[in-house]
């Protein structure tokens, strides 16, 4: 949980500075694959450092997203998966 929540202050961060320089992305999920791309569009519009610091951003998510991928495979082989967990897992996110 702890990884997420810093993902998410991250991911906000970056919606912080495009909003700063009025930069919108017409996308419903900016950090899913069609997003991305928009994103690195719009990073390019920044000011030279504040582009370095959002892709540095962009990095740290990327990496959260990999460690916390690792932790739900871990946590995945050492729970059995009920009933219960099956019908929670049906609940949208």
């Amino acid at each position: 949980m702890v990884l997420v929540r810093q993902r998410t202050q991250l991911k906000n961060r970056i919606h912080a500075t495009l909003a700063k320089y009025a930069l919108a992305i017409p996308c419903t999920d900016v950090f899913g694959k069609r997003g991305r791309e928009l994103l690195h569009q719009k990073i390019n519009q920044l000011p030279p450092q504040t582009a370095f610091t959002t892709m540095c951003l962009l990095e740290q998510i990327d990496a959260l997203n990999e460690r916390i991928d690792r932790i739900e495979q871990q946590m995945g082989d050492l729970f059995e998966v009920s009933e219960e967990i099956k019908l929670l897992m049906t609940i949208p996110g």
